[in-house]
């Protein structure tokens, strides 16, 4: 008998919008989708960027991917990460 079926990656929900912490946007943590396999059960997808990296102002793609332990790869799937910056600036006037 041989496992042909490759896992399947659970939809996950589109994160943010997350507020910028500097210019380079923003740390962003994500709990990554979740797998199912006929043989191996469940699981978890790997994913990139990875949780905890930081994303760039705007609207981020990220990619996840699943293997089982009979080497089937599951469809790529993924979801997009929102980082915006609406905190106003700070002025400093000079002094007088």
């Amino acid at each position: 008998v041989l496992d042909r079926t490759p896992p399947v990656i659970a939809a996950y929900p589109d994160v943010g919008p997350i507020e910028a912490t500097s210019p380079a946007g923003a740390q962003v943590f994500y709990g990554a989708p979740t797998t199912s396999d006929a043989v191996d059960g469940p699981g978890i997808a790997t994913c990139t960027p990875a949780s905890a990296s930081i994303f760039p102002i705007g609207q981020s793609l990220v990619t996840c991917t699943a293997r089982d332990a009979a080497g089937n790869t599951a469809i790529p799937t993924g979801f997009s990460v929102t980082v915006h910056d609406t905190t106003a600036p700070v002025v400093t006037p000079p002094a007088n």
